[in-house]
């Protein structure tokens, strides 16, 4: 049987201390009609068969020159080989799924981090002092209007428009008990001293009749209880909404997104499981799943994932230009637009494709593939508009908003029933950071599409960066070390199982991300496939090891001392055949994330051998005037576009709304008020406390001007000045990462420590972001504020 190869050149870099100059990746290819590994002689030792080969470079300078490689990574035995393949694995057709046919589905996650703050200050505006109430709070009424509208024959468009009746039927109940009291009382007048002895025969008035009616009002909560399909209403409104796109309103827009982070989540293609009974000592375990069996191909596509693996067991191949040192490499490469490598070999059952081109630029010492506008100089542009740094857990964020808009109705009946209510929004949940890109679906799926269409064309298309990335690090850099760390770096010890051939014995090696997330329910009747707009997330540990511990394993039956958990070392599972792989983290390669510390990230291309961008030679580059000048030119122009977008996405959230409001209230605020109320002296009790109750019960039965308590006053006054503060702003938010000098930036966004072209030090698009610090999230701000009455759980 035939075993084809495809060699694929991934240049790296022709630095004087580059421990090689390009990879040369394999891809094995098992065709004919073979079923075990040992059909195909020159696939079941391929070590030896790559020792029989030769391998040549092809330029575009002379693409009838062939320069001789020299393979300098070090290559395992043939015995690891067959250990990491033990027993000869079944061979499968190469796979060559069509993903983009297939449905795809996302969420709003990129907008999660400002909708859940936004909410939080719209909140302390609306409500600075005070337990937020959703009567007479223009937050939670405007969220309530919202939902009516979307839900017109629903509950609360019914709730709403009661408001005024619950409030005349509220004042009518109160005057109504004051009535009720004099009546059992009687008159709360006595004569005074000087009176009692000319009138101790004066007779008291007859008591008042008691003033009672029958009334049949609907409560507010039956009128939630009798509408049982009010929910299912909402979700087929709002599912319509979300399939719309994007809204103009900020407020409907925070509902939409905050339901499609739920329906992201919801998999209604995935079965429900039952509830689980209760637990019996005495029953068996549930059977382990059964382990899958991977054939050649996709045993050989997960070495990949440790690029260190791959370069022993002879799939990736570190070369140079043989005979020539890297000032030599560099003359005979200078001005290649292309570059391909030529196998040759002598078995008679190796079939060898012909090379695909990749396309290359050639600048001193900067020997790197060519690229899309997706990528610059080999990182991600996350200056651009599309890129956007979370603070704020995104999947938290949106469920607790999807959780707080659909209570809110349930809050504003139990509130207009009597009961104690809030509109407080949820506390805001930080773990770290998170990169987001907006729109993440459509531009994954275009590249799928396009890594779809490569396999099927002729092999006259050059090969660019986009082409050759597997995955991407994740590169972090600190205001205290002013260094950038790696969050893959790590060791790595791997075993060819069940005979225990060591093959890699803690051996350095960075790990990687995969770029594409596409994820789907296991057995589910639909192919649909979720992605999720989060690429990559930090909270504080290795991307690429596992944390340091133990394992909780189930025990069952229960131990002698009745335990059904236990801490193991290693977990019991029987160890799987072939490549068994242990990480641990580098030691000392991590930066530590601690509040109010800023850090910027940045985010390379990995290539299908594992490398990203090189690092710069150790002394350093001397920096060219002309490009310190352009690139301190370009930062200063990258700040201000950077000030504009957040001032135009401040000014269209729930905060900035809530600041239209509050300048609208102080337009209308009033003049300062007169002379307190007055009430008879026989009315009062002496307890300043009751007095000022008593004047608020009367002024309300009497439907006059409110009677405020002086503590009520004070806090009228902190509303009025909040509201002044607010409108003080152009937007609500504060932005700490813009406070940062244009200079500074430039000299962080330059990357002396990357081999990097000059193009790309003058910051024609800053692949970094700028540094912003970890923050502590609060629902409440300094200077803070001591709650008058029992906070909720959202409180």
């Amino acid at each position: 049987m035939t075993t084809t190869i495809l060699a694929t050149a991934l240049p790296y870099s022709l630095a004087d201390n580059a421990p090689f100059q390009l990879t040369v990746f394999l891809t094995h290819k098992l065709v004919g009609d073979g079923v075990l590994l040992s059909d195909y002689p020159a696939a079941a030792d391929w070590l030896t068969t790559l020792a029989g080969c030769s391998l040549s470079l092809t330029t575009s300078l002379n693409p009838a020159a062939e320069l001789p490689l020299r393979i300098v990574s070090p290559l395992a035995t043939p015995e690891a080989w067959a250990a990491v393949l033990p027993d000869h694995p079944p061979v499968a057709p190469f796979p060559s799924p069509k993903l983009s046919e297939k449905t795809w589905r996302t969420n709003p996650a990129s907008r999660m981090s400002d909708h859940a703050v936004d909410l939080q200050l719209a909140a302390i505006t609306a409500a600075p002092a005070a337990r937020p109430r959703l009567a007479g709070n223009p937050l939670a009424e405007d969220l309530l209007t919202r939902l009516a509208e979307l839900d017109p024959n629903g509950p609360g468009r019914v709730l709403l428009a009661g408001a005024d009746q619950r409030a005349r039927r509220f004042a009518t109940v109160v005057a109504q008990r004051v009535r009720q009291g004099l009546a059992t009382l009687g008159p709360l007048t006595e004569p005074p001293d000087w009176e009692s002895d000319r009138r101790h025969d004066r007779e008291l008035p007859p008591l008042t009749p008691y003033d009672s009616e029958i009334s049949d009002v609907v409560s507010p909560i039956q009128q939630l209880l009798d509408d049982r399909d009010a929910d299912a209403r909402l979700t087929r409104q709002l599912d319509r909404l979300v399939g719309g796109g994007p809204v103009r309103d900020p407020t409907l827009q925070l509902i939409a997104d905050a339901h499609a982070m739920r329906r992201y989540y919801e998999r209604p293609e995935h079965p429900q499981p039952d509830p689980p009974p209760d637990f019996d000592p005495d029953a068996s375990p549930p059977p382990r799943p059964d382990r899958p069996e991977h054939d050649v191909h996709t045993k050989l596509a997960s070495f990949g994932a440790t690029p260190a693996l791959l370069r022993r067991l002879g799939l990736a191949l570190d070369v140079v230009l043989d005979g020539m040192d890297a000032a030599e490499a560099r003359t005979a490469l200078a001005g290649a637009t292309w570059v391909s490598v030529t196998i040759t070999s002598t078995h008679p059952d190796l079939e060898v494709l012909p090379p695909r081109r990749t396309a290359v630029e050639v600048r001193d010492t900067v020997f790197a593939a060519r690229s899309s506008d997706a990528w610059v100089g080999g990182a991600l542009p996350l200056g651009d508009q599309e890129w956007v740094v979370l603070d704020a857990d995104p999947d938290a964020s949106g469920l607790k908003l999807d959780q707080y808009h659909r209570n809110l109705l349930r809050q504003y009946a139990s509130e207009a029933n009597g009961d104690p209510a809030t509109s407080a929004p949820g506390t805001v949940r930080s773990t770290g950071f998170a990169l987001a890109r907006a729109g993440r679906a459509g531009e994954l799926r275009a590249r799928v599409q396009q890594a779809e269409t490569l396999a099927a064309d002729d092999g006259t298309r050059e090969l660019l960066l986009d082409d050759l990335v597997r995955g991407i690090r994740v590169e972090v850099w600190d205001d205290k070390t002013r260094q950038w760390h790696s969050l893959h770096r790590r060791r790595v010890t791997v075993t060819g199982q069940p005979a225990g051939v060591p093959i890699l014995d803690d051996d350095p090696d960075v790990g990687f991300l995969q770029l594409s997330a596409l994820n789907r329910v296991p057995d589910a009747p639909t192919e649909d496939y979720y992605v999720h707009e989060v690429v990559a997330g930090w909270d504080g540990w290795s991307l690429s090891a596992p944390r340091p511990g133990l394992t909780i394993v189930h025990v069952s039956p229960p131990g002698p001392d009745g335990k059904t958990e236990q801490v193991v070392q290693t977990p019991p599972d029987q160890p799987i055949d072939g490549a068994q792989t242990q990480t641990r983290v580098e030691p000392g390669s991590l930066p530590r994330l601690r509040y109010g510390t800023s850090y910027s990230f940045r985010v390379l291309a990995v290539d299908l051998a594992g490398n990203s961008v090189p690092p710069a030679p150790r002394r350093p580059l001397p920096v060219d005037p002309r490009l310190d000048a352009e690139a301190r030119d370009r930062a200063r122009q990258h700040l201000d576009r950077l000030r504009e977008q957040y001032r135009g996405r401040d000014g269209s959230g729930v905060a900035a709304r809530q600041r239209s409001l509050a300048i609208e209230r102080l337009r209308r605020a009033e003049q300062p008020e007169g002379p307190r109320q007055w009430l008879p002296a026989e009315l009062l009790t002496g307890s300043p406390e009751l007095d000022e109750t008593l004047r608020t019960l009367v002024d309300r039965a009497a439907a006059g001007r409110p009677v405020r308590s002086g503590a009520q006053r004070q806090l009228d006054r902190l509303r009025e000045a909040t509201d002044v503060l607010v409108a003080a702003r152009d937007v609500p938010r504060v932005r700490p990462q813009l406070d940062i000098d244009a200079d500074q930036f430039a000299e962080l966004a330059r990357q002396d420590d990357l081999a990097l072209s000059d193009e790309v030090r003058a910051l024609a698009r800053p692949t970094v972001i700028t540094p912003r610090p970890y923050l502590r999230w609060e629902p409440v701000p300094p200077p803070a504020l001591v709650p008058r009455q029992q906070l909720g759980t959202g409180e």
